[in-house]
């Protein structure tokens, strides 16, 4: 009687270890297809890269005319000197 029950634990084992395999492999090719971390990563990357260059929560159109950098500025740290 021992050896039928182990061999019924070892089935069991390989039958799970079979449906959680299809399981993962049905979850990642649904991830894949639908591209979740392409939209993850690039959507949110655009509109912060639309800020780093544009200056602007949209995606960049090439044009960094907003950015504050590009303003025409001249900046010191010192203090102005006296006549």
């Amino acid at each position: 009687m021992k050896n039928n029950q182990s061999g019924q634990l070892v089935i069991e084992a390989v039958l799970l270890m079979a449906f959680l395999l299809g399981i993962s492999y049905a979850v990642t090719s649904f991830l894949q297809q639908n591209k979740v971390a392409q939209k993850l990563t690039s959507e949110p990357w655009g509109k912060l890269a639309g800020m780093i260059e544009c200056g602007t929560w949209q995606v960049c159109q090439g044009t960094p005319g907003l950015h504050p950098s590009t303003r025409d500025r001249n900046l010191s740290l010192e203090a102005p000197r006296g006549n």
